[in-house]
């Protein structure tokens, strides 16, 4: 993420690029929205989306933000019997698109992310026919989630699903990255973890996850928002796999030094237990009055609870799937000037060790706390920390700067770097 030079927006013109990502429409994961439909876009980018449909319609073509997104078709019954057909919808309707694009107008490159699996294949196709470029997005290392999920399971489950592991594995590492002429990863960790399944860490682009550039600018555009003292805030998911019961147990201890302290959980889980379940903690901890999960919230409402935080914290369980990501929040955090606690994740403990913008501690209840009541009580420390934030993010993780990244490694694909 060094590279910061500017491209000039007449040098990319007509470049086109279609894109087959696993979001339902409309796309709203900023590593998808953002960079795609607007960074990217206003440097000259002529984007084709395919997304997967939320809501019943038919196979068709739709609008977003001016530009045309291929949606398959989609029954709007319930139950496991119209998953399934609608699962058989998605993968009919991708053929035709495979034979729209083969027989259609010229793109530049084609691009699948994630578990767009049975797409991807028809894309390699097609670029292949037509001497496209084929690129491919990973964002998570679902083979390894899946292979997680199978370990946590017992009896016929776990054989199936480490069966399924064994396969997508494959299918992911052992052909569509060899097939690709480039792959974009989530990290340096990830370009490090797939590099020891066989693929040439050269063949990889780490793109980082960033902040629109306006949040850089959000405490002045809403000076209504004021630091709450006391205030500790987490924004992300609730899902298991984080083990997000460790930061209510740790917060239970900072309430025995600062009875004043108050946390505030923005998000939620994806299935109602996971929630529920760090609630129920919380009040067996005795804290269920100084814990507020908000549940989900629009962006901009979590990014004002961050605001009004006097510390942060973005904890992730070191497990193999979960070091090589890219924390959105600890960056949404440093742009609002926050200091933030984090433990000994790989991208985390790298930024906070180069900036100085936070606590990084080894995963416990015991450590977190130490440092959120350190942080807590020193306001001087807590101003200092936080004050670097937002100049680091200004100059590497803004969509804009990530931009710039992307764009020139798909004219260097297509040799026009």
């Amino acid at each position: 993420m060094a590279e910061n030079s500017t491209i000039d927006a007449s040098s990319v013109k007509g470049v086109r690029l279609f894109y087959a990502v696993g979001d339902y429409f409309p796309p709203w994961r900023l590593d998808v929205d953002e960079l795609f439909s607007r960074q990217l876009a206003a440097m000259g980018l002529e984007l084709t989306w395919a997304t997967r449909r939320k809501d019943a319609g038919p196979c068709r073509t739709e609008q977003y933000n001016g530009r045309p997104v291929w949606l398959p078709w989609r029954v709007g019954v319930g139950g496991s019997v119209s998953k399934a057909l609608n699962k058989i919808l998605q993968y009919a309707c991708e053929i035709v698109f495979f034979f729209r694009l083969l027989l259609g107008p010229k793109f530049d490159i084609v691009q699948a992310r994630d578990r767009r699996y049975f797409f991807a294949f028809l894309l390699i196709l097609v670029a292949r026919l037509r001497s496209w470029r084929f690129v491919y997005w990973l964002s998570y290392p679902f083979p390894e989630s899946t292979r997680e999920v199978a370990l946590a399971r017992s009896g016929l489950s776990s054989r199936l699903l480490l069966l399924v592991h064994w396969v997508e594995w494959h299918y992911v590492y052992r052909f569509l990255m060899r097939s690709a002429d480039h792959v974009f990863v989530q990290s340096e960790q990830m370009r490090r973890d797939v590099a020891a399944c066989g693929i040439a860490e050269n063949k990889m682009t780490p793109v980082p996850m960033g902040v629109p550039p306006e949040l850089l600018n959000w405490s002045k555009n809403h000076p209504d928002i004021g630091v709450i003292p006391g205030r500790v805030v987490y924004v992300g998911t609730l899902v298991k796999v984080r083990r997000l019961g460790t930061l209510i147990e740790s917060f239970a201890l900072v309430y025995q030094e600062i009875p004043h302290a108050r946390f505030v959980v923005v998000g939620d889980g994806i299935k109602p237990e996971e929630r529920r379940e760090l609630e129920e903690l919380a009040g067996r901890l005795g804290i269920g009055e100084v814990v507020n999960f908000t549940g989900f919230v629009p962006m901009h409402e979590a990014w004002s609870w961050a605001a009004s935080a006097e510390v942060c914290v973005s904890p992730f369980y070191p497990t193999f799937e979960l070091r090589s990501t890219s924390p959105t929040k600890l960056v949404e955090y440093l742009a609002l000037g926050k200091p933030v606690v984090v433990n000994d994740h790989p991208e985390q403990a790298d930024v906070i060790a180069s900036i100085g913008a936070g606590i990084c501690v080894r995963w416990g209840a015991e450590n977190f706390a130490k440092a959120i009541v350190k942080l807590l009580g020193e306001p001087a420390l807590t101003s200092a920390m936080g004050s670097v934030g937002p100049s680091w993010v200004a100059e590497y993780r803004t969509y804009d700067r990530i931009a710039e990244i992307v764009f020139k490694r798909y004219l260097s694909i297509l040799n026009r770097a």
